[in-house]
């Protein structure tokens, strides 16, 4: 199980930089949020509901498959 919620905290990083990249710039927050008036608490706010995400996702993959999914 171990190996599927990894892959689900990479697919929550993957979805945070694109986040982060391209669609907060176009939001009018600059590239990481980082022009909003509440600085760096944005990203890292957004970072650590994303590796919640991603871990709840692999963790819920992994019982709805079934079986071992240690690879």
């Amino acid at each position: 199980m171990g190996g599927t919620v990894a892959r689900g905290i990479g697919v929550g990083v993957v979805g945070w930089l694109a986040m982060m990249i391209a669609l907060m710039p176009m939001a009018g927050g600059g590239i990481f949020g980082l022009a909003m008036p509440s600085g760096v608490m944005v990203p890292v706010a957004t970072l650590i509901l994303h590796l919640i995400f991603g871990a709840v996702l692999g963790f819920s993959f992994a019982k709805l498959k079934g079986g071992s999914t240690a690879s």
